[in-house]
């Protein structure tokens, strides 16, 4: 009896142990459920919040989008209206000094002349010559618009359909070249020097020039007609010829006494312009100042 008794509380004493662990797996179950269920509701209201902030974006966008489309509404608007005024009124053009020396000058300009021609960058340079900058002509003004030098012939209803935006004035720089005047008369040059002879005759070996030779304290210059093809021996020859006169001696065959005052043809030197010269005399029409 006493075996039974304790075989029947061990047995109840492990049912008890068993029934425990259940329990505590039925809690631990009944924990992890309501953590899943804390999970959902977080990731629900991450949701609702995320659903949220894209509508507020999308209703932004819109609000954006119907801001930006009645901005260009008013400004397509604001652009009609102020090419109706060119149209009416005239152009605006602002004329800004390229050096900077005068402030900006605002004009309007018909688009239009008075016999119905549409009018051209020569209008506007009228109306500078006539209200601005000095007034400078027409000839000397450059006007430059949109980095591009313009021409006379560009119509200003171009200028003005090409403009952005056609609320805002046209701009224009304008250059004004300095005035040309012409260089004082001068007075007549002086009359040119006697030119030497052609140069056929300088090469005709039997064209006569003449040859002056001072023969320093000797005597007076001696004026010799010689050949061009005689050389500077045949002028020696003729300068210690005896007989060469003082004044102007005609070229001849020179003197079988080739000698005066000590002097002889073959040591005899001559000098022209501070050099010795050669066999050969100078091609020049007239020689001078032939010293020995």
């Amino acid at each position: 009896m006493h075996a039974t008794k304790s075989l029947l509380e061990e047995i109840t004493e492990r049912e008890r142990e068993r029934r425990r662990g259940l329990e505590a797996e039925v809690e631990r179950m009944r924990e992890l459920k309501r953590q899943k269920a804390e999970e959902i509701k977080r990731f629900r209201r991450i949701k609702d919040d995320e659903e949220l902030k894209v509508r507020q974006r999308q209703l932004q966008a819109q609000q954006e989008a119907s801001r930006k489309r009645e901005a260009q509404l008013e400004q397509e608007e604001r652009e009609k209206e102020a090419v109706r005024r060119a149209h009416r009124e005239g152009m605006e053009c602002v004329l800004r000094d390229a050096k900077g020396e005068h402030g900006d000058f605002t004009v309007r300009v018909p688009l239009v002349d008075s016999v119905g021609y549409p009018t051209t960058i020569s209008h506007l340079k009228s109306r500078v010559r006539a209200e601005c900058f000095g007034q400078p002509p027409e000839e000397q003004q450059r006007l430059i618009h949109a980095g591009k030098p313009q021409s006379d012939a560009v119509k200003l209803i171009d200028l003005l359909n090409a403009h952005t935006p056609k609320t805002e004035p046209v701009l224009f720089f304008l250059v004004v070249s300095q005035k040309v005047t012409a260089p004082p008369a001068r007075p007549p040059p002086p009359p040119a020097p006697p030119q030497p002879k052609p140069d056929a005759e300088l090469h005709d070996p039997e064209a006569i020039v003449e040859v002056r030779v001072k023969k320093g304290l000797v005597s007076g210059d001696l004026v010799l007609q010689m050949k061009m093809k005689d050389s500077v021996s045949d002028i020696c020859r003729q300068v210690v010829d005896r007989r060469v006169e003082p004044g102007r001696v005609q070229s001849g065959a020179a003197s079988a006494s080739p000698t005066l005052g000590g002097l002889d043809a073959a040591g005899m030197q001559l000098v022209m312009g501070g050099r010795i010269l050669q066999v050969q005399i100078p091609k020049s029409p007239i020689y001078s100042d032939l010293i020995y």
